[in-house]
């Protein structure tokens, strides 16, 4: 755990676990925002030289080449914007390496900028054992919204009685595409395909601590709006 308090009514606390499989560590931050007043935040990452990054609705993939060598993924209880940058100037720096002094080189960085007195932002980067249902691309360089709606009226997710199922059902236009992605913990556990019922049942699960991510939509040829839901331990 590593605390920042250098900003004036901010307090900063991440938190970093690893854990290995077969020699390959995963890494999982939980990043904990609090303040007496809103403020607007960015986390960025920086990358380096040989390497290109590709956004998702909800993190961004790292290229090495044609070959995938990292995968970042980002749940949060705020409003999100991820958004790509490379050799900017104005308003200040931002996307630049220094490999020696004098000499500035352009390098892609990855903002994730959020607003709130108070936010928690769980990010998960795997260099193996990728997610298995494929993560919703968009263009690059450019940016993503993951708009959040936690409010009690949008969605509602219980366990089921029998504590082997969990039930949502979404309050959303009638027009609206929706899918549900399912996690035990950080992990994917199964996904929905698009449609216009607003409900999903997930059944014949382990004990454990789930969460759902809900991806709306208009129709095929949108970028999905996504939020995610609270807790349900079953």
């Amino acid at each position: 755990m590593g605390t920042n308090g250098r900003y004036p009514d901010t307090i900063h606390n991440r938190r970093l676990q690893v854990q290995e499989n077969g020699g390959m560590p995963s890494f999982f931050l939980t990043d904990t925002i609090i303040s007496s007043q809103p403020h607007t935040y960015q986390l960025l990452w920086n990358l380096g030289p040989d390497v290109r990054a590709h956004l998702t609705t909800n993190g961004f993939d790292l290229m090495h080449g044609a070959i995938k060598v990292l995968e970042l993924r980002l749940e949060g209880d705020v409003p999100v914007r991820i958004s790509l940058h490379e050799g900017e100037q104005k308003p200040r720096p931002l996307g630049w390496r220094f490999p020696r002094f004098g000499h500035a080189v352009p390098t892609q960085v990855v903002m994730i900028k959020f607003e709130g007195a108070a936010a928690e932002l769980e990010t998960t980067i795997r260099l193996s054992d990728f997610e298995r249902v494929p993560a919703e691309q968009v263009s690059s360089p450019a940016s993503a919204s993951l708009r959040s709606m936690t409010t009690p009226a949008a969605y509602n997710i219980t366990a089921g009685p029998l504590g082997t199922s969990i039930h949502i059902a979404a309050e959303l236009p009638s027009s609206t595409e929706v899918a549900y992605r399912l996690y035990r913990g950080s992990e994917p556990v199964s996904m929905s395909r698009y449609s216009r019922s607003h409900e999903a049942l997930f059944d014949d699960l382990a004990p454990g601590r789930y969460r759902i991510r809900v991806f709306t939509r208009q129709n095929a040829v949108d970028t999905p709006t996504a939020f995610t839901t609270k807790w349900v331990q079953i």
